[in-house]
């Protein structure tokens, strides 16, 4: 296995003589090629980016347990339509169509309030994946009144 990153390669073996122009240094576990760089002059350690990685991870982590984040009624209702593995005719996340069937929107839709232009596209798209979900196992008739009803949408669904 070769990992390469910017303008070294590491190989897990320690070969000195590349034949092909590369500084080669070996440690415990790697050897490590420097490429030759395109008119820069390379100063890249391993140990320091490796350092730099743990602690943006270390940031990271902290960031996201601080952030709450909601459900995507999009993917949601895709994961929806997946069918179980006994039967096709049931959903494999059943869990998903109970969500979809408790977060309709008081307007009737899905996903993020459509109230400012830029969110128009995440609402149209969440609903119609929640009323794909919906009308593919049959339940929530009673919230996807209308649809279907000389629209072509149902002859799409099935």
């Amino acid at each position: 296995m070769i990992l390469g990153y910017r303008s070294k390669i590491i190989l897990p073996f320690s070969h000195h003589n590349l034949g092909n122009g590369k500084l080669c240094s070996s440690t415990k576990e790697n050897t490590i090629c420097q490429r030759p760089c395109r008119g820069v002059t390379c100063s890249y350690s391993i140990a320091s980016s490796l350092d730099s990685f743990e602690e943006a991870k270390e940031r990271i982590k902290k960031t996201f347990q601080k952030v709450e984040l909601s459900p995507s009624s999009y993917d949601t209702a895709w994961v929806a339509m997946i069918p179980s593995r006994n039967s096709v005719k049931q959903p494999c996340f059943p869990q998903c169509l109970d969500w979809i069937l408790e977060n309709q929107r008081e307007d009737g839709s899905w996903g993020l309030n459509p109230s400012h232009s830029l969110l128009v596209k995440d609402s149209l798209s969440s609903t119609l994946a929640c009323l794909l979900a919906l009308r593919k196992w049959g339940v929530g008739d009673n919230l996807v009144q209308g649809v279907g009803e000389g629209d072509g949408l149902e002859e799409g669904v099935r």
